[in-house]
């Protein structure tokens, strides 16, 4: 673990896309973004805060992707648990486009 508040903890990714690949996970159990609690999000706010402010000592840009719902399906997300990557430097899209 990297740094946590009272509702939110952020990791290395297990399996980076790139160097510097963060995730920030809730203590606890939610599947879909709603489910966040007020204090969650602001906790949640606080850590993308803090953590981007770091990953751009290092890297141009930072992308900020949400991954809840179940896992498997046409998202082949792999875990039933909310959570948010913190990605430096990675192109978005299949061009790498907004």
């Amino acid at each position: 673990m990297i740094y946590e508040n009272e509702h939110m903890f952020v990791i290395p990714a297990r399996a980076p896309y790139v160097e510097d690949h963060l995730l920030i996970i809730p203590k606890r159990h939610v599947v879909l973004l709603q489910e966040l609690t007020h204090p969650e999000l602001q906790a949640l706010h606080s850590l993308v805060e803090i953590r981007t402010t770091k990953l751009h000592v290092n890297h141009e840009a930072v992308n900020l992707l949400l991954r809840d719902g179940l896992a498997g399906g046409i998202s082949a997300k792999s875990v039933n648990h909310l959570h948010f990557h913190l990605i430096p430097d990675c192109p978005v899209g299949s061009e790498g486009r907004d």
